[in-house]
């Protein structure tokens, strides 16, 4: 069966100037249909792309596309025909990112819906984006999303983690007013690879097995922000860009809590992120009102409610054997 036949078609980003003589040929005609018979089109990667990013950290991902296009494919979507192939607001836009600790991340950028139509429940359900069977984590869908993924999710027998959260983010006048000046017994800079991500990992609570080695793409890829001891010449705290373009693993060594070692790393992040033309942005689970409450001490402001799905394959996901 032809990619013709598929709702989604995957967009190498490293490779547009080979597809560019297939995307020129379907621009001059019609969307073929899918087995789904739902129009499809794609579309040469320009700007017009982020005006249907719905959340922010799309559009810091988009803004990253170069740095992570060796593990990163994006797939798009038009449930109606698009003119001339363009993309609209009705089209869905996935990315994925292959980790080695928490399996395929997976950001989805949708129309603005109360109820997802069984056409968008069905083309998520057979289009094998989503590896049901794999460890997979969605990261910051909004509610109508959620459900439906949760309930495809329970569909495959998946026993799934729900994190609902609030989404943050911060504008560029917002993010100004932030006051990032210290005493001259620490300095601020950029986090290095090898012991920065070891200083992350050994506290981040989501860390697992492979998480060393996702932290360090991290780092290595984006921007990270860490407040060092002058005389010591080691971290107290830390925080990076992630590969969902939102902050996040802030972390401050137990013994240096409470003189704002936290607040001066994350708003010097939030500064050089607004100085290279991204927008700070990031999410926290509502139940943590300590987070909750230091976001918004930082101006950073509530945009959005959505959730983080998480599945990974246990001992009884696996097939039972046959007895000896």
């Amino acid at each position: 069966m032809s990619e013709d036949f598929f709702p989604f078609i995957r967009l190498h980003l490293h490779k547009m100037e080979i597809l560019r003589p297939l995307l020129e040929k379907r621009k001059q005609r019609n969307p073929s249909p899918s087995f789904m018979k739902i129009n499809t089109t794609i579309l040469l990667w320009n700007e017009n792309y982020t005006s249907i990013l719905k959340y922010f950290k799309h559009y810091n991902m988009y803004l990253m596309r170069d740095t992570y296009s060796e593990d990163t494919c994006v797939y798009i979507w038009n449930p109606v025909e698009a003119v001339n192939g363009d993309l609209s607001d009705e089209t869905w836009v996935v990315w994925l990112y292959k980790r080695m600790d928490h399996g395929t991340e997976i950001n989805i950028s949708g129309p603005d819906i109360s109820v997802v139509s069984e056409q968008v429940i069905e083309v998520f359900r057979s289009c094998g984006l989503i590896p049901w069977s794999e460890g997979h984590l969605v990261n910051a869908v909004g509610r109508p999303i959620t459900k439906m993924l949760v309930d495809l999710s329970l569909q495959n027998g998946n026993s799934i983690i729900l994190h609902p959260c609030y989404q943050y983010s911060s504008s560029p006048e917002d993010t100004a007013k932030i006051n990032t000046t210290f005493g001259e017994e620490v300095s601020v800079g950029g986090m290095d690879v090898e012991s920065g991500s070891k200083f992350i990992v050994a506290t981040w609570k989501y860390a697992v097995e492979g998480s060393l080695d996702y932290v360090k793409k991290c780092i290595k890829r984006g921007v990270s922000c860490g407040v060092y001891l002058k005389d010591k010449g080691e971290f107290v705290s830390g925080i990076l860009l992630m590969s969902n373009g939102m902050m996040g693993s802030l972390y401050t060594d137990e013994s240096f809590r409470k003189k704002g070692y936290g607040r001066l790393s994350m708003g010097s992040l939030m500064k050089e992120l607004t100085q290279t033309g991204f927008v700070p942005c990031s999410t926290v689970e509502m139940r943590n009102e300590a987070s909750c409450n230091f976001h918004e001490k930082l101006g950073l402001k509530i945009i959005g409610e959505m959730a983080v799905l998480k599945y990974m394959p246990s001992v009884f996901d696996k097939k039972p054997t046959e007895a000896v």
